[in-house]
């Protein structure tokens, strides 16, 4: 990894080696090593975060991932410049130039910049850990789906789909992650977010519902679209979950349960047989069918291991009135047992 030193900020300026960052990073997000070099580099220095900021967002602006060549580094460096006395410019190094093309071929599935913000995405049965540009580590489950959009005002964050973890890095913006309707305001914290997919109504637009946990710190849980000044404070060691149609209670969680899908266990609280195997479905491959959806509603509480897919139905076979039948690498169908 090409490192960025005193020497070459001296040469090239602040704002060349803040646009350098900002492409490094967004080529690799999970880069524990690059993410130590670049907190390094700006070390609490007011004028290269802001530097740093402002780079981000030019790159942010691009229309396509296409755009992250030569040219458009050229360009966010000479915005950057604007106003300034002119530099000597020669920042774009080989390497560098070879990794945005990586980027380009390899990144587009699961790192897409837009207008609208940056999307990241997981795919079925995948987990990922990475860093966003102001160095928050977040965790994203399999089948998980966040936007997210940051200005030099704040820091905001999309949940649309899965769950994940956020680790919140020191910063005068705020940050805020929204599900739907609700908006969650950090508090210094680390908690994780996770919408509770529904197996019966994946394909409909239905009310979201999603569950707030905290592990350290507190949060503040809000709705956006109603002029109300309620809201929920969580502290850490608590959860609640948010459902359209009931009034949220603030439970006691243990602390091992504080997103243990990281390790592929999930601790159910009266959980519905419909929701459980939605949790399923986004760790397998093979489709998952819920033959008789009277059975939706079952409740189950405990510890489900979702890393090998009949264990985990045998163990609920065992607590439900469930029976199913798997083929080879076929549907696997869940039915009323007899």
């Amino acid at each position: 990894m090409d490192k960025l030193d005193d020497s070459s900020e001296e040469s090239e300026g602040i704002e060349e080696a803040a646009a350098m960052w900002a492409v490094r990073l967004a080529d690799a997000p999970d880069d524990g090593e690059l993410a130590s070099a670049f907190r390094a580099w700006s070390n609490g220095c007011d004028e290269r975060l802001a530097a740093y900021r402002k780079a981000e967002r030019l790159l942010g602006t691009a229309s396509e991932p296409a755009a992250h060549g030569e040219e458009a580094l050229d360009r966010v460096a000479r915005r950057l410049q604007q106003g300034k006395p002119k530099k000597r410019r020669r920042f774009i190094q080989p390497a560098l130039a070879a990794s945005v093309a990586i980027f380009v071929l390899a990144g587009v599935g699961f790192w897409i910049l837009s207008p609208e913000g940056t999307k990241l995405a997981t795919e079925t049965a995948e987990q990922r850990e990475l860093a966003l540009p102001d160095m928050t580590s977040v965790a994203l489950d399999a089948e998980t789906q966040l936007r997210y959009n940051f200005t030099e005002e704040k820091r905001q964050v999309i949940l649309l789909a899965g769950a994940a973890v956020f680790d919140i890095a020191g910063d005068p913006r705020p940050f805020e992650v929204r599900v739907g309707d609700h908006v969650i305001r950090d508090i210094g914290t680390i908690f994780s977010v996770k919408i509770n997919d529904s197996m019966l109504n994946r394909s409909e637009d239905v009310d979201t519902s999603f569950t707030v946990s905290v592990e350290e710190g507190e949060v503040e849980v809000s709705r956006v679209s109603e002029e109300s000044d309620e809201k929920v404070s969580i502290v850490h060691g608590q959860e609640v979950e948010f459902e359209e149609s009931e009034d949220p209670v603030v439970q006691e969680s243990p602390k091992e349960s504080f997103a243990s899908w990281r390790n592929q266990l999930f601790h159910y609280r009266n959980r519905s047989l419909d929701r459980v195997l939605a949790d399923l479905q986004r760790h397998h491959e093979r489709r998952i069918v819920l033959a008789d959806s009277s059975l939706a509603d079952e409740e189950i509480s405990g510890i489900l291991n979702v890393s090998d897919l009949e264990n985990a139905l045998v163990v609920l076979s065992r607590a439900l009135p469930i029976s199913f039948v798997a083929e080879g690498e076929g549907e696997v169908i869940v039915d009323r047992s007899l």
